[in-house]
């Protein structure tokens, strides 16, 4: 799958991986993460986050699965949960590890975070707020 993949051949990398999965008894957070990549580097949001869902259903700390999601989330509009994922890979301790083992999906993410942070409404006063005066 990965050689296709680096032969410059991404459709039938994804398709092969699709296959294998379909093999397995139960599925693969680690696959299920890759596919969910290769979904997204492909524009297909839907199965990406479908993929990225049922890799951290797997294995919740996958950090390149919540990456995914985080990212795939975002692109559907969906700002705040993707604020959500995005923000877990980037705070606290899980976020120094993010940023050792994947500081290029870690500046992404900080990166996206940031650009999120402008779409993503803060409450403002609310009439009970202004009655309070």
């Amino acid at each position: 799958v990965y050689e296709t993949e680096a032969k410059g051949r991404p459709a039938e990398a994804r398709s092969l991986l699709v296959d294998l999965m379909g093999q397995l008894a139960s599925p693969d957070p680690e696959l299920l993460a890759d596919l969910a990549a290769m979904s997204l580097r492909d524009g297909d949001l839907v199965q990406a986050i479908h993929c990225a869902r049922a890799a951290l259903g797997g294995c919740a700390d996958h950090d390149s699965a919540r990456f995914t999601l985080g990212l795939s989330l975002a692109a559907i509009g969906s700002y705040q949960e993707a604020m959500v994922q995005l923000v877990a890979l980037t705070e606290s301790a899980r976020g120094d590890r993010f940023r050792q083992v994947y500081p290029e999906l870690a500046a992404m993410a900080t990166s996206e975070v940031e650009r999120l942070r402008d779409q993503v409404p803060t409450p403002g006063p609310t009439l009970q707020d202004s009655r309070a005066d």
